[in-house]
């Protein structure tokens, strides 16, 4: 009976013992399978890592690229902006040169415009002085004509009269010429009249014979 007993208690505590064992073996079991999922996980997290890693270079890249894009746009629009200020400039100079020939032009032709008016007026000038050379030309040919008529008139009346013949007739009085008397001849009608006739006398009569006379009649 004690054997019995004993034997079933050995046969017990084997099957705790076994039992044991294999709870241990399933705890060990599971924590390997832990630590296998343990370690699968963090190699899956190292691995999405590494592809986020990637992931942002690739982003990192792209940006960059897309930088460099931009950058180049921006220069090569610099540029265009550049070269357009470029032609503006050199378009302002040529416009600049254009209205500066022009303004030269108008200098000239301004300058121009001034000889000609000059030599116009130094034309004027000379046709004016040639009328006035024609004028006092023609008005000391007419002094001399009167004063050479009056010469000859004082000629004829000094020289001629006295030794006239009787033919000779007073228009005033009427009365035949006489050499004792003095005469003088109307410039215009050519008739002669006795000085003291027409009221020359003395002084008056001396101070007209170098001037010309006119009768009452060629007067009027």
């Amino acid at each position: 009976m004690v054997m019995e007993e004993a034997e079933k208690e050995a046969e017990e505590e084997e099957e705790v013992q076994m039992v044991m064992e294999a709870e241990k073996e399933a705890e060990e079991e599971e924590g390997v399978q832990m630590v296998m999922v343990e370690a699968e996980k963090e190699d899956g997290d190292r691995e999405k890592e590494k592809e986020g890693n990637a992931d942002e270079e690739m982003s990192a890249e792209e940006e960059s690229g897309e930088q460099l894009r931009t950058e180049e746009k921006e220069r090569n629009a610099e540029e265009e902006r550049l070269e357009e200020l470029k032609r503006q400039e050199q378009k302002r100079k040529a416009e600049e040169e254009r209205l500066e020939e022009l303004k030269r032009k108008e200098q000239e032709r301004k300058a121009e415009e001034e000889r000609l008016e000059e030599l116009k007026r130094q034309e004027q000038k000379r046709k004016a002085e040639e009328e006035q050379r024609k004028e006092i030309t023609e008005q000391l040919r007419r002094e001399l004509e009167v004063q050479l008529r009056l010469e000859i008139e004082k000629q004829v009346r000094e020289e001629i009269l006295p030794t006239a013949t009787p033919a000779v007739v007073c228009g005033k009085c009427g009365t035949v010429g006489s050499s004792n008397r003095r005469w003088i001849a109307c410039d215009q009608c050519d008739r002669w009249y006795h000085a003291s006739c027409v009221g020359l006398k003395g002084a008056a009569f001396t101070k007209i014979q170098d001037q010309q006379w006119l009768c009452r009649s060629c007067s009027e």
